[in-house]
C-alpha cells in the first residue's frame, strides 16, 4: 500500500511552488535585465569592432598614399640630383679634357718619369776633359747598382 497519499504530494508540491515563487522568482527578475544587459554589451561591442576595423581600413589607406607620395618626391629628387650631376660632370670634364690641359698632364707624366732617371751624386771632384759617361759607370758598379743608361 502506498504510504504517500494525494493530498501529501499536493501538499509537497504546493511548499515546492511556494518555495520557487519566493526564491527564484526574484532571481530571475535581477538575471533577466542583466541578460539583456549583457545582449546590449555584446552588439555595442560587435559595433566598436566593425568600426575599428573601418578606421584600420582608413589608416592603411593614408599610409599607401604617404607611401606612394614619397615614392614620387624620391623619384624626382634623384631624378634631379642625376640631372645636375651630369651637367656638373658635363661641365668639368669639358674644361678638363681641353687640349691645353692635356699637354700639361702629359708634360707633367713625362717629367716624373724623366725624374726617375736621374741620379746625383755628391762628393765627387770634378776635373776638367775627364769622361762623365765612364766615371759614373765606374762609381755605379762599386755600388753594386746597374741601372739602365
Amino acid at each position: 500500500k502506498r504510504s504517500i497519499t494525494k493530498e501529501k504530494l499536493c501538499s509537497w508540491l504546493e511548499r515546492m511552488s511556494s518555495i520557487l515563487n519566493s526564491n527564484a522568482i526574484p532571481l530571475l527578475q535581477i538575471t533577466v535585465p542583466k541578460a539583456d544587459r549583457c545582449e546590449k554589451l555584446e552588439q555595442e561591442k560587435i559595433n566598436d569592432q566593425l568600426t575599428i576595423i573601418k578606421l584600420q581600413d582608413e589608416v592603411l589607406k593614408k599610409k599607401d598614399e604617404e607611401v606612394e607620395v614619397m615614392k614620387q618626391v624620391m623619384k624626382q629628387t634623384v631624378k634631379s640630383e642625376i640631372t645636375s650631376y651630369a651637367s656638373a660632370t658635363t661641365k668639368s670634364c669639358a674644361t678638363e679634357l681641353a687640349p691645353s690641359n692635356i699637354g700639361k698632364a702629359v708634360k707633367t707624366i713625362v717629367d716624373r718619369n724623366a725624374r726617375k732617371r736621374y741620379v746625383i751624386i755628391y762628393g765627387v771632384p770634378e776635373t776638367s776633359g775627364e769622361k762623365l759617361l765612364e766615371k759614373v759607370d765606374r762609381i755605379l758598379q762599386e755600388i753594386e747598382e746597374n741601372p739602365n743608361v
